[in-house]
């Protein structure tokens, strides 16, 4: 049992977001960890710490099998599917995620076969990097969205490839970020890198991987911006490391500096990025194709309360 105090400089933070920083693992996980009585006295994830409040943390571990969810389908053959991912479920299975998964949500649900079934079935895997082949891009727990998969060794080849040098494809996203942006039109080029100090961040560096993201401003509102993205480059969080950096954090984003109160103020319980549309030729017919995927219910629903507040 691992007793956490909390420390002046935690005090008037949110719970969730304090013991995320603390235990260095995800605020979903945190949530998780309440809900299980892992962490106790329980208490509201917005609950607002203060000095000296004490939490204890079981750090006992337990036999885990992933969750599940149901997966809405975009497209699916032979070689690809394309599905419209649920916010709070992550791309693959992780150590570090305890909820959802869209890979073993769509093996659960047939529409994937299990490795040992698949075409992958004798294809090496990285055991520094054991995620499941075929992943050719990744989206954010938090984030929804279009989101494509290969099914075949040779697809997997030829779209990453593609996304690589962004060739004969077009990624576009739309978000909400707090206050307005100087220039209604842009592009950021800035690279991005692991951040040394914390293990799930990542940060602007000129050593890092290059970064581009090219944006134009939707609609303005009274205290943030709907804007539309397209990336060239596809690095992990690079639209919420980017718009962070220009001061301008995606709207809900409190990882990288978004503001709890406005958040709440939309009555928003995630980040409002959305993975708006994919356009790809396919590798193996050559057709070109145009994936869409909606607002979700609850960033729309946010989206009507912002355009209220004018």
């Amino acid at each position: 049992m691992k007793i956490i105090e909390i420390s002046e400089n935690c005090a008037g933070k949110r719970l969730d977001t304090v013991l995320a920083e603390i235990l260095k693992i995800s605020r979903s996980q945190i949530l998780e960890l309440i809900s299980s009585k892992k962490i106790t006295p329980t208490k509201n994830k917005s609950y607002i710490v203060k000095v000296g409040d004490k939490f204890k943390y079981d750090e006992t571990k337990t036999s885990y099998k992933p969750p599940t969810t149901k997966i809405p389908l975009l497209y699916s053959d032979n070689e690809i599917i394309v599905i419209n991912k649920p916010a709070r479920v992550a791309t693959h299975p992780a150590k570090s995620w305890t909820g959802p998964d869209v890979w073993t949500s769509l093996i659960a649900s047939g529409d994937l076969p299990k490795l040992e079934n698949s075409p992958f079935k004798n294809e090496q895997i990285n055991p520094k990097n054991p995620e499941p082949p075929g992943i050719v891009s990744r989206l954010d727990a938090l984030t929804s969205g279009v989101l494509l998969l290969c099914k075949t060794p040779e697809t997997y080849t030829k779209m990453m490839e593609a996304y690589k040098n962004h060739t004969d494809l077009e990624k576009r996203y739309l978000a909400v970020v707090e206050k307005h942006i100087k220039y209604p039109k842009g592009i950021i080029n800035a690279s991005i890198k692991r951040s040394l100090t914390h293990k799930f961040r990542f940060t602007i560096d000129d050593e890092g991987k290059k970064a581009i993201t090219h944006y134009e401003v939707k609609s303005s509102f009274a205290d943030c911006q709907l804007i539309n993205i397209e990336l060239t480059t596809g690095r992990t969080h690079q639209i919420r490391v980017h718009f962070s950096h220009l001061g301008h954090p995606v709207l809900g984003d409190i990882f990288y500096g978004a503001s709890p109160n406005l958040a709440e103020k939309y009555q928003l319980n995630r980040i409002f990025l959305h993975s708006a549309s994919l356009k790809i030729t396919h590798p193996k017919t050559g057709k070109k194709m145009h994936f869409q995927a909606p607002l979700p219910d609850e960033l729309q629903n946010s989206l009507e309360i912002i355009k209220q507040k004018l």
